[in-house]
């Protein structure tokens, strides 16, 4: 086997020819096929270069994000730190954790007060000065914060996916699916692991990203509040250039991290049994997973492993180019980022429940998810004709802009506060339908 440092050599040459001979980068990049030990065995050295030190970010106090009509009021937002440090501000302005909790600051301002922010995980955190409202996150420090606050002080659970114990559930339940389809035991990757138990019967209110399907598993909890993801609007324009009859064989998995979470596992067996449908994954590779799944990753002519592609990218939009849509049958997300971001620029999603995709009218909802179901919707969907592709796709950025731009994204904080606060019951979420698109259309 190569050396990793020769793997990289392999990888750098191959891009730079491609590059430099005018073909896509695509092309570069699959000439020649590193094998799995290579790419991991690369990474490992990545890592070791970019390895930054952990650990939480300090406390951040006073915070004026907008003007403030009359700062009598004083607010705690436990989340994220690091996004508030000026000298970092410009690297978070478009990671959307980090636009959320800015945004939330910003939206408190407005309403008249003035917020300290300390991060979620650092346990340290003890409140010393009178709040009136508290927003926390996660199971490290909210109930601690929280004991710490006057009887008055509104206590709002911030949430970014479904509840912590289903989230949990889902992804055990995606393991025990593997091991009886395929003999084998793998480890948990991301489970919940502080648990959000006593936050919750804490909370308030709760303000959180996602949909009617994500504000069900808060079932028995009164002021849920939803908004949605962002993503930010792009000129590249790469629908308009898409050969959507090539496309609609091709099929697009980019993801974040959890490999049996994500559903990549599911992908992988459905797509081992075609041959003429093609499958496109961006995402890390976990080691225990390709030590099971390494044969399909790298040695199947219709599977195209590229690991982690940095969104916008030319690669990125070398493979948003060549495909029609965009596949996710996660277990459970509050909603799917890496779905939205693809819709943006024309994918068609086909995506489970449980990625918080309103896909009635702009895509395709798994209902099991089992490999069977996923290999008749996929062969299904790439019989469809170019017009029929074209229309949804259409639907799909429409659906993508209308409802997750930052303009929408920043209303709907704002006045899901004001609900809080003002007491009101909260709103349902927005073209949330019951129902998925029909596959049928002109051909």
């Amino acid at each position: 086997m190569r050396s990793a440092s020769g793997a990289r050599r392999s990888l750098g040459a191959a891009a730079r020819d491609a590059l430099g001979s005018g073909g896509s980068l695509l092309a570069g990049l699959l000439l020649p096929r590193l094998t799995l030990r290579q790419r991991l065995a690369l990474r490992s050295v990545r890592a070791r270069v970019t390895r930054t030190r952990p650990g939480w970010s300090p406390p951040v106090y006073d915070l004026r994000l907008a003007p403030i009509p009359e700062p009598s009021k004083r607010a705690l937002f436990s989340y994220l730190a690091a996004p508030f440090l000026a000298s970092r501000s410009d690297s978070h302005a478009r990671d959307a954790n980090s636009w959320r909790a800015l945004e939330i600051v910003r939206a408190l301002n407005e309403m008249g007060y003035l917020v300290d922010v300390a991060d979620c995980t650092d346990v340290s955190f003890v409140p010393e000065r009178t709040y009136h409202l508290f927003v926390g996150h996660g199971g490290h420090n909210f109930d601690s914060i929280a004991s710490r606050l006057g009887a008055e002080a509104i206590k709002i659970y911030y949430f970014s996916g479904c509840r912590w114990d289903v989230h949990n559930q889902r992804e055990l339940a995606r393991l025990e699916d593997l091991r009886v389809r395929r003999g084998v035991t793998l480890p948990p990757d991301r489970l919940v692991t502080a648990s959000e138990a006593d936050a919750l019967s804490i909370a308030d209110a709760f303000l959180g990203v996602g949909n009617e399907a994500t504000r069900r598993t808060y079932s028995g909890f009164d002021h849920v509040h939803l908004i949605p993801s962002v993503v930010w609007p792009d000129d590249r324009g790469v629908a308009s250039s898409k050969d959507f009859l090539s496309g609609r064989r091709h099929f697009l998995f980019f993801s974040g991290p959890g490999n049996v979470h994500k559903g990549l596992d599911l992908l992988l067996d459905a797509f081992d049994g075609l041959r003429e449908e093609h499958l496109w994954i961006c995402t890390r590779i976990d080691r225990p997973f390709a030590a099971v799944y390494g044969d399909l990753l790298t040695g199947r002519s219709n599977i195209h492993l590229l690991e982690w592609v940095k969104p916008r990218s030319p690669l990125h939009y070398d493979v948003l180019r060549r495909s029609n849509w965009i596949i996710l049958p996660s277990c459970a997300e509050g909603i799917a980022t890496s779905v939205v971001e693809s819709m943006n620029h024309g994918l068609i999603p086909v995506v489970s429940e449980a990625c918080g995709i309103d896909a009635a009218e702009s895509g395709i909802q798994l209902s099991t998810c089992s490999v069977e179901e996923i290999a008749s919707t996929v062969r299904e969907l790439s019989s469809l004709g170019e017009a029929r592709c074209r229309e949804m796709s259409q639907a799909a950025s429409r659906a993508a802009s209308d409802g997750h731009s930052p303009h929408v994204g920043a209303r709907r904080i704002r006045e899901a506060l004001e609900a809080i606060v003002a007491g009101r019951k909260p709103a349902p979420a927005p073209d949330a339908r019951a129902g998925v698109a029909s596959i049928v259309g002109p051909a």
